[in-house]
């Protein structure tokens, strides 16, 4: 294997630094991915070989550890890191680590289960060339529905990015002007989820734009999105929890009206549920929770045609429902919440060496950055 990767190297065209004045560094974010990772880390190497470009660094953090994750990277070549114990184990702290780890004046942050398609990375470093505003880019993402090892179906742009525009949210494939993200502190690590939408959230506030492209950016690999199997691995993971907390934390912030109004079908849902309760109670002598039950059928009759699949409407809702009670919990019965710590502040620039170390024959001044392993600090509940 090593000697065909050689050959393959030597008669492969000559890769540059940079492309349209940017340095890359690509980092994957990897949790519970382990099936997937060799095909992500693959792919990764072959568009970076596609567009000409010769990373800055390739580094994978995972933060499940786990000796196969290890494995794949070290055989590629690739730096391995794990997030430190004390941090929280969620796919932020994955993300911002391996996004911190990679440098580069552009960022590519992949997900441990999503292939990068060659064609996505060039344009997408052209954008931000062109267009000092924006602060990420993505682009259409595929998905590949993978059981027991055999690929079972696939789905077409399943985030509905179409022909690409202002995008409100930042996951699965994007590519991070490192200087704004940075200014905005990166990822949020202690989100379980919907740490994308909360980050261009943070980055609309302070001015920078979040676009799509009309382009194919990867193809996600795994259980298919609004599925029994993903219901379950993300209220079993905490995941719901994510839009309540992303609310809780921007609270006091323009952000907050924003993320709230994402999130009014998830409350819309939480007080249509209420509505049931209180027809079975009371309104059983006119009729009232019949009339609930047969309207409910005839909303999810609906949704169903919309989605094309009963069973996605079914498992679309009922995630939804989860989310919207996490809401409620967190902003109106904020009882036992689990603990956070502090939410992101701005990263300082890289720093000059001391003038000792540069004074020092034969020294370079170096940046100096701090450790992207290095766990947020725990802020305990009053």
């Amino acid at each position: 294997m090593s000697d065909e990767r050689t050959d393959r190297d030597e008669t492969a065209p000559p890769r540059a630094d940079r492309l349209h004045g940017f340095t890359v560094g690509v980092a994957v974010a990897a949790f519970r991915d382990a099936e997937h990772l060799g095909r992500t880390l693959d792919a990764a190497d072959r568009a970076l070989l596609e567009a000409g470009i010769a990373p800055a660094a390739r580094v994978l953090v995972a933060a499940d550890h786990s000796a196969a994750t290890e494995e794949r990277a070290r055989e590629r070549g690739w730096t391995y890191r794990r997030v430190l114990p004390g941090s929280p184990r969620t796919r932020a702290a994955a993300r911002e680590a391996a996004r911190r780890g990679a440098g580069g004046a552009a960022t590519l942050v992949i997900d441990g289960d999503v292939a990068l398609e060659p064609g996505f990375l060039a344009p997408a470093l052209a954008v931000l060339a062109e267009r000092d505003g924006v602060a990420g880019v993505g682009g259409r993402v595929d998905e590949a529905h993978w059981r027991r090892a055999a690929l079972v179906g696939t789905r077409r742009d399943v985030d509905g990015a179409g022909a690409g525009g202002p995008a409100w949210r930042l996951r699965d494939v994007v590519l991070l002007r490192r200087e704004a993200a940075d200014n905005v502190g990166g990822y949020d690590v202690w989100l379980p989820s919907n740490d994308g939408e909360e980050l261009a959230g943070r980055l609309r506030m302070a001015g920078y734009a979040s676009v799509t492209l009309d382009v194919t950016a990867g193809v996600r690999h795994g259980a298919p999105r609004d599925s029994r199997v993903e219901f379950v691995q993300r209220l079993t993971g905490g995941e719901m929890n994510g839009p309540g907390l992303v609310l809780r934390r921007s609270r006091g912030t323009m952000a907050f009206g924003q993320h709230l109004r994402r999130s009014w079908g998830r409350i819309a849902l939480v007080l249509w549920l209420v509505v049931g309760g209180l027809a079975a109670i009371f309104g059983s002598t006119w009729g009232a929770a019949t009339i609930w039950a047969y309207a409910t059928a005839g909303l999810l009759a609906f949704f169903a045609v919309l989605r094309l699949s009963l069973p996605r409407a079914f498992w679309r809702g009922l995630t939804l429902a989860a989310e919207g009670l996490a809401i409620g919990r967190n902003l109106v019965v904020p009882i036992a919440l689990p603990r956070v710590g502090a939410p992101p502040k701005p990263i300082a620039p890289p720093k000059e060496s001391t003038d000792a170390q540069a004074a020092a024959p034969g020294s370079e001044m170096r940046p100096h950055e701090r450790d992207p392993d290095d766990p947020p600090p725990l802020v305990r509940r009053a």
